[in-house]
C-alpha cells in the first residue's frame, strides 16, 4: 500500500541540532523529512482513528507497536509489524518520484556553463570508477578504487533531485544523466519569525527572538511511502506532520514504477561489481559502514553473499533524535550517512547471482537501525568499468 502526505501549509523539519529559545535565536531544518517523522505521523494517524491515546498505552496494536514498563519503571516503545519504506519526494500530479542527487554525479560549474553554447541546461554526470593511483593515500590502502573524473571541464556537487526517469539511467550505468530539479522547483523557505511571550504579565520576554525556517512545497508534492502490515479502513485523512504539527491530508494513491521492483531486467553484474544508492539516510552500526562489514578488510556477508567494499562517497554525517512521547524525554541521538550516499561493491565468492543481489539489497531498507521505519532505503545499480 503506497501512501501520500501532502501538507496543506508550509512544515518545518528538524535538523537534530538542539534548539532552546532564550539561548539560540535560530534553527535549522532539513528536507526530506528523515523516515522517523512519516512513521511517527503514520502512528499517530492510526492511533487516533482508532481510539484514544489513553486506549493505545493500555492494549497497544499489533501493527503499531505497544508500550511496555520495565523492572524499573521506565516506559519503552516496542514497534509493530508494521514497516514502511521511504519517504520520497513525490510529484502527485504527473506520478513523478523524487531522489535526492547521488553524490556520485556532478554538473560542470556554473561559470562553465554559462560560456558554453549551451548555456540552458545542466547535465548530470557519473564519476568514474577507477582503480587508486599510487599518488592517492588512504590508510591501510582501503579502499582499492576511487571515483575520478578525468575530462578537462571543472565540475562540482549540486543539492537537488533526479526525476525516476534519472534515476533508472543512473541505476543502468549511464554516464550523462541529464537535467535535475534545483531545490526551488520543489520547495521555497519562508522564515517564521517569532518571540516568547511572558503569559503572567502578558509581555514579550526578552531575548527570545527566534527564526524558523519553514518550508512551502510547491503545487502537488509530497512525501510518498509505502507501508506493509497495517491495517487501514479507508486509506485517508489528516495528520500532523514535522516539528510545528501542521495538518497534512494522507491518502492511498496507485504507484506503477520499474525503480520499486526487485526484478530489474537492465541490472548487469560487471566482474561482479554493483553500486547502492542510499535514497533515505542509513544508521549503521560502524560509523559509515554496516555492521556486517569487517572494518579492517572491507569484506563482508549479506544473504550469503560474501562481498568486498571497493569505493564509497559518503556524504557528512547527520543527527537523528526524536521526542520519546512515553517518557516525555528527547531520544538517543545516532549519526547517520545521509541520503545520496553511495557504495560500491564487488562479489567475491561464489556463484554470482544478479538476481540474488537484487533481492538482498535492490528496494529494501539496509540500515542496521529502524530500519523498519525506512532508514536505508537501498537502490541498486550497475557499474561500468
Amino acid at each position: 500500500m503506497w501512501l501520500f502526505f501532502r501538507p496543506f501549509d508550509t512544515v518545518f523539519f528538524s535538523s537534530g541540532r538542539p534548539f532552546s529559545m532564550g539561548v539560540d535565536s535560530w534553527t535549522e531544518g532539513i528536507f526530506p523529512p528523515n523516515p522517523s517523522t512519516i512513521a511517527g505521523a503514520l502512528r499517530s494517524y492510526l492511533i487516533l482513528s482508532r481510539g484514544t491515546v489513553s486506549d493505545f498505552y493500555k492494549r497497544g496494536y499489533d501493527d503499531v507497536g505497544r508500550i511496555t514498563v520495565d523492572e524499573k519503571g521506565e516506559k519503552h516503545f516496542s514497534p509493530g509489524t508494521m514497516r514502511i519504506k521511504g519517504p520520497l519526494v513525490f510529484n502527485e500530479k504527473f506520478k513523478i518520484a523524487l531522489f535526492p542527487i547521488p553524490l556520485d554525479l556532478v554538473v560542470t560549474k556554473e561559470k562553465q556553463r554559462k560560456q558554453s553554447k549551451d548555456s540552458h541546461r545542466r547535465s548530470l554526470y557519473t564519476l568514474e570508477f577507477l582503480k587508486k593511483p599510487d599518488f592517492v593515500v588512504y590508510p591501510d590502502d582501503k579502499p582499492t578504487h576511487i571515483l575520478w573524473w578525468r575530462r578537462k571541464e571543472q565540475v562540482e556537487n549540486v543539492q537537488g533531485f533526479i526525476s525516476d526517469i534519472g534515476m533508472e539511467s543512473y541505476l543502468s550505468g549511464e554516464i550523462e544523466i541529464g537535467e535535475f530539479f534545483e531545490r526551488g522547483e520543489v520547495f521555497v523557505f519562508e522564515n517564521k519569525i517569532g518571540i516568547a511571550r511572558d503569559r503572567i504579565a502578558n509581555v514579550t520576554r526578552e531575548g527570545h527572538l527566534y527564526r524558523i525556517p519553514m518550508i512551502r512545497l510547491n503545487n502537488d508534492i509530497g512525501f510518498l511511502v509505502e507501508v506493509t502490515n497495517v491495517s487501514m479502513d479507508d486509506g485517508k485523512g489528516v495528520s500532523c506532520l514535522g516539528a510545528e504539527r501542521k495538518v497534512a491530508q494522507l491518502k492511498q494513491v496507485d504507484v506503477s514504477n520499474n525503480l520499486f521492483h526487485t526484478s530489474k531486467g537492465d541490472f548487469i553484474l560487471n566482474d561482479g561489481l554493483f553500486k547502492i544508492y542510499l535514497s533515505t539516510p542509513a544508521i549503521f552500526g560502524k560509523g559509515w559502514i554496516p555492521n556486517w562489514i569487517d572494518e579492517n578488510t572491507l569484506e563482508g556477508e549479506k544473504n550469503g553473499l560474501r562481498l568486498r567494499l571497493e569505493a564509497c562517497v559518503v556524504g557528512k554525517p547527520i543527527k537523528v533524535g526524536g521526542w520519546d512521547l512515553a517518557n516525555e524525554k528527547p531520544k538517543p541521538v545516532f549519526r547517520a550517512v545521509p541520503a545520496g550516499s553511495v557504495y560500491y561493491f564487488r562479489v567475491i565468492d561464489g556463484k554470482i547471482e544478479p538476481d540474488l543481489v537484487l533481492r538482498t539489497f535492490h528496494f529494501n531498507t539496509i540500515s542496521d537501525v529502524l530500519s523498519e521505519e525506512g532508514f536505508g532505503l537501498s537502490f541498486v545499480g550497475s557499474v561500468k568499468t
